[in-house]
């Protein structure tokens, strides 16, 4: 038990180490880096321990089919965990969501065969993923197109577009609280949705998982927010408006309904689709990569989970 509360820390340490959700208003100039971690750190928190029981429902009951016991839940947050730890270090955005999916899914098949994975509630949490994807994409074109058409077009001289640029940025600012709230509560559940089996103090295990959220990306998490926010794209305050509303609103409704989404995908496709319909600059190499860690996630946490699985029976 103590060892799957130290490991459920270094859990949502590693998850919040590789929380992008800032990188927009980082991106658009408004704040440092130093400021865009600590509000990002606080509401990650808040998220975490009042926000986030319908998606730990959604994972901890909808994945494997048999019974899950405490060495189980310690494969399960330690698999994940050593991936994200990993892409975080190479400053990859990867998707906490899939990591503990993917590794839920490993330790079914691994323990129970091809019944141990509720295939049909599997197939609703892709599909999750899908829609959030286009919604990200297509949301944040028709946001940025409106706004483009009701602000920028009806401007004309300089300092009524500074105006119209510094409204942007402290409206961004108000929209990457409450996402970053969303993003708490959402992945959140990926760390403590498992140790909720096995123990009945629900808001210790959120509280310590908001902690380490928040204590994760104000130490280790500046590598990813850069790498988001200043090197796939560049964005003025409008741009990163248009992708923070569109991220807020997908992982709200998300959160709000139980669906285990994944925030990195609703961003990195809702910058993609700013960057498009604004005909900017896209860092296509860049995004390459993150392409290749969204596809490597899923597979590589459920043969690590599979494997520490038989490594941890074999020796008990």
């Amino acid at each position: 038990m103590v060892l799957s509360f130290a490991v459920s820390f270094y859990i949502a340490w590693s998850i919040g180490s590789n929380d992008e959700t800032m990188s927009p208003l980082l991106g658009s100039g408004f704040l440092t880096i130093g400021s865009v971690v600590l509000i990002g750190g606080l509401m990650d928190l808040l998220g975490a321990v009042f926000f986030s029981d319908r998606v730990e429902e959604t994972i901890s009951r909808n994945i494997v089919s048999g019974k899950i016991g405490l060495l189980d839940v310690f494969v399960l947050v330690l698999s994940v965990a050593t991936w994200l730890v990993l892409a975080s270090r190479m400053g990859w955005p990867v998707s906490t969501t899939h990591a503990t999916v993917g590794a839920a899914m490993g330790l079914g098949l691994v323990k129970y065969g091809f019944m141990g994975v509720k295939w049909t509630s599997l197939g609703l949490i892709f599909a999750g993923w899908i829609v959030s994807i286009v919604s990200g994409f297509t949301g944040a074109m028709v946001i940025y197109g409106f706004l483009d058409k009701l602000v920028l077009e009806r401007v004309r001289n300089m300092v009524s577009r500074l105006k119209v640029a510094r409204f942007s940025a402290l409206t961004l600012l108000l929209t990457s609280i409450i996402t970053s709230f969303f993003k708490g509560g959402n992945d959140a559940a990926n760390a403590t949705a498992f140790l909720k089996i096995i123990c009945a103090d629900t808001v210790s295990i959120r509280l310590a998982a908001g902690i380490g959220m928040a204590a994760g990306l104000i130490f280790m998490g500046r590598r990813v927010v850069k790498a988001v926010g200043e090197t796939l794209v560049e964005l003025n305050p409008l741009m990163s408006l248009s992708i923070q509303l569109t991220v807020a609103l997908t992982l709200s409704i998300g959160t709000a309904l139980g669906f285990p989404l994944s925030g990195t995908h609703i961003l990195i496709s809702s910058i993609v689709g700013v960057g498009i319909i604004k005909g900017v600059w896209l860092n296509v190499k860049g995004l390459k990569q993150i392409l290749f860690t969204w596809a490597v996630t899923f597979p590589f946490t459920a043969f690590l989970c599979l494997l520490l699985y038989t490594v941890s029976t074999s020796l008990i």
